[in-house]
């Protein structure tokens, strides 16, 4: 009788781990797929507004320069609702929206390749990725066929936060629920 007792004991906390396992494994990887999307999508769509509209109305030069970006208060725009930029301006150079992510190009020269030859080809593109030690989205693209390309930097720290507080919860219920059994 008590080699029963024992067998079912341990196979009730077996099942019991594999099902909080499970559930939280499921739950973690539908939750960061969701928010990662919805952010996603929200940018994108910010993104495609700043590129037909605010880079257009900036009243910048057929070829513009950092000078001509400065002056414009293209970034400032970007700035205001949160969102950092570079402005890749081929030869010109390239300006960035805050020097405390790093000069300009060597920003620009760390970006996923994939992304960089995307917005090239006249796409809208995107990449999570680090910039400036923090993570992020890139958001890039062209304003119009010949238009200088904009990456516009959006920090994803909050999600990388949440999903944090979610694994913790997640392991912190997984055990607790194995002690109960």
């Amino acid at each position: 009788m008590h080699g029963v007792r024992a067998r079912l004991t341990v196979t009730l906390v077996a099942l019991v781990a594999l099902t909080a396992t499970l559930l939280g494994v499921g739950s973690y990887v539908f939750l960061d797929r969701t928010l990662h999307q919805q952010f996603l999508d929200a940018a994108a769509a910010q993104a495609r507004f700043d590129l037909s509209v605010t880079v257009p109305d900036a009243g910048l030069p057929p070829q513009p320069g950092p000078d001509d970006i400065a002056d414009s208060l293209l970034l400032q725009t970007f700035q205001r609702r949160g969102i950092e930029a570079v402005v890749d301006l081929g030869e010109a150079g390239a300006a960035i929206s805050n020097d405390a992510l790093g000069e300009a190009q060597a920003v620009l020269d760390r970006l996923p390749t994939d992304l960089t030859v995307q917005v090239a080809g006249g796409q809208l593109a995107y990449a999570w990725t680090m910039v400036g030690n923090q993570s992020s989205l890139v958001v890039g693209g062209q304003a119009q066929p010949s238009g200088p390309i904009v990456y516009l930097i959006h920090d994803a720290r909050a999600i990388e936060r949440t999903l944090e507080q979610l694994r913790l919860a997640l392991v912190v219920g997984t055990f607790l629920l194995i002690l109960v059994a």
